[in-house]
């Protein structure tokens, strides 16, 4: 029984074998791709690499002479096989008819069902001087192409007037925490700007540009002092006004139906702080800073677009009098972020 069953293994084993080496004599026999031929007349043999291909959808050179056709088919689920493979081997057929020239009249693609390229073509001899006259012409069809100049883009109108309305959001140390007996927050806020600016021919130019915020934060735990006016705010409100002006370098660029637009600088930045309480007084800091933008408008006409522009801007004040909390005799730095938009003209 042992000596069956061994027998029984071995046959298995003999069997899988069989049919795996069937199954990789089958794949190698069938990964090359299977040329045929039809010839009506023959020459003495050129060299491939001097035959010359007509892709399909070119014209043909009619007054050469048609000395057979030649198709390079798939044979299966076969090796991958290129196109360029593909033309070799019927370049190969053509040149051993004694051809120059292989005009290719069907290409299909690989598919699920056969890997490779598939062509069929025309094996051609021309005449030396219709060859001559082909390569001047392809010669000169290939050095027009090189001539063609790239599409530029037009110079912008130089003068850009715009003005832009928002939100900006802060952050910064000095108004991390809303203290006690506030309501609201300084970070959010309503942003603006306007701004002009000239760019020449090479889309690079210069401008100016004014950006403000304005935020607030109500006291709501104030009690109003009978003594005071009787038109003393029931629950006065902080306020904080951040100004930035200063010149920029600018970028632009414009098509027909769009403008875009960069711009970096450096300026004056200047804090505001208001206290409406017994009365309204303002205490101002002044310092530097520098901004970033950019922008992109959708052009209404030529010179009138609707534009949104986004960007951040840097301030660093140093608060020599305390005027805001915790701050005496240091440096504040702000970084105020916005995104607005508005009507943007030019000229």
């Amino acid at each position: 029984m042992a000596k069956r069953t061994e027998n029984k293994k071995e046959n298995g084993c003999y069997a899988i074998g069989k049919w795996f080496a069937w199954v990789v004599a089958l794949l190698v026999t069938g990964c090359s791709p299977k040329v045929a031929t039809e010839i009506y007349h023959s020459y003495p043999a050129t060299q491939a690499d001097d035959v010359q291909v007509f892709k399909t959808g070119t014209n043909r050179p009619y007054s050469a002479e048609l000395l057979g056709k030649v198709a390079v088919k798939g044979n299966g689920y076969t090796a991958h096989f290129s196109y360029d493979q593909v033309v070799a081997l019927a370049k190969a057929e053509t040149a051993k008819a004694g051809g120059n020239a292989l005009a290719i009249t069907e290409h299909k693609e690989p598919t699920i069902l056969v890997s490779c390229h598939q062509i069929k073509g025309e094996m051609l001899r021309m005449k030396t001087q219709q060859r001559e006259q082909i390569r001047k012409a392809d010669s000169l069809e290939l050095a027009s192409r090189k001539s063609i100049k790239p599409r530029k883009l037009p110079p912008p109108l130089p003068i850009h007037i715009y003005g832009n309305g928002g939100f900006g959001h802060v952050f910064s140390k000095a108004y991390h925490d809303i203290p006690g007996g506030l309501s609201g927050t300084f970070k959010n806020g309503v942003d603006f700007q306007g701004g002009i600016d000239w760019v020449g021919k090479k889309f690079m130019g210069v401008g100016i540009l004014y950006s403000g915020y304005r935020s607030g934060a109500y006291h709501t735990n104030f009690v109003r002092n009978p003594d005071y006016p009787k038109e003393q705010t029931a629950n006065p409100k902080s306020r904080i006004h951040l100004d930035y002006i200063g010149p920029e370098f600018v970028m632009r660029a414009a098509n027909k139906h769009w403008s875009l637009r960069y711009g970096i600088g450096v300026g004056a930045f200047i804090l505001n702080v208001e206290e409406e309480m017994d009365f309204s007084m303002g205490k101002t800091v002044k310092g530097m800073g520098l901004h970033y933008q950019l922008s992109a408008d959708y052009l209404l006409s030529k010179h009138v677009g609707i534009g949104v522009n986004a960007g951040v801007i840097y301030g660093n004040v140093y608060d020599k009098n305390g005027v805001i909390p915790g701050s005496m005799d240091q440096s504040v730095e702000f970084y105020r972020i916005f995104i607005n938009g508005g009507l943007h003209f030019y000229f």
